[in-house]
């Protein structure tokens, strides 16, 4: 599970920080084009999916802030930005930014064996990405149907 392996890259370094796409109001992963893309799928129930997997992420962010409050922050993810009045740089192999990803992009960068994937391609949050080559960081999670429903396991591939 995707949560779970970023809990195991925040307990072994206490210099590692997670930027989860989201604001003051919570994390915003598939929030957007995903929430979309999931009504359309009425006649899959797409929409008592997504609403399971809204809760799912909501609970699973709730549980990494709660764990590791000093290093997981909700902002912009993809570039440098400003955490805390500070300016953080971008996806590093310490500063890990989760975005919502679909079931054809969401390992850019294979976090697991260190490997340059691909050039990041998509829409949505996709798109701070797109067109720029993958680097260690760039940390996906599957939250739109759109490449594929059975393919997705509920946004947390």
């Amino acid at each position: 599970m995707r949560f779970q392996l970023l809990s195991t890259f925040l307990r072994t370094s206490p210099a590692h920080c997670v930027f989860i796409a989201g604001n003051h109001q919570g994390p915003q992963l598939g929030t957007g084009l995903a929430r979309l893309q999931w009504k359309a799928l009425s006649a899959y129930d797409g929409p008592t999916h997504w609403l399971k997997l809204q809760k799912t992420i909501a609970v699973e962010v709730i549980n990494l802030r709660t764990n590791f409050p000093q290093q997981v922050t909700l902002g912009t993810v993809g570039n440098a930005h400003l955490s805390r009045g500070v300016t953080v740089g971008g996806p590093s192999e310490t500063h890990w930014h989760v975005w919502g990803a679909n079931a054809s992009n969401w390992n850019v960068w294979n976090d697991t064996t260190n490997v340059l994937a691909t050039v990041c391609t998509g829409s949505g949050q996709a798109t701070s990405l797109k067109g720029r080559r993958a680097v260690p960081g760039w940390f996906g999670i599957v939250t739109t149907p759109c490449a594929g429903y059975e393919r997705h396991q509920l946004g947390l591939k």
